[in-house]
């Protein structure tokens, strides 16, 4: 029996992997319009994810502040104490070995 090897451009087609001529057809098929709304989504994202980082550290500052002014009252705790008795017994008593 004589073994068969896939093509290299079978292997793309099985596995999804993408070629550099994939890329220039792509490439050719985009409209300025989708390159346009790429480069916006990706600044709205930075920017938003900046805007969510500065809110962020804005609310530890303001957090770190206002527990320096809290009266710090003790917890009123409670105690329990559990005392472990051990019996030994000797088991084997009663079967008289």
């Amino acid at each position: 029996m004589k073994l068969v090897f896939p093509t290299e451009k079978e292997l793309t087609e099985y596995f999804g992997f993408v070629t550099p001529e994939d890329r220039e057809r792509w490439r050719r098929e985009e409209t300025p319009e989708q390159a346009t709304q790429r480069k916006n989504f990706m600044s709205n994202l930075g920017r938003s994810l900046s805007d969510s980082g500065q809110g962020l550290a804005q609310e530890q500052r303001q957090a770190a502040g206002v527990g320096s002014n809290i009266r710090k009252t003790p917890r009123k705790t409670t105690r329990i104490i559990t005392e472990h008795i051990r019996e030994e017994e000797d088991l084997d008593a009663e079967y008289g070995y």
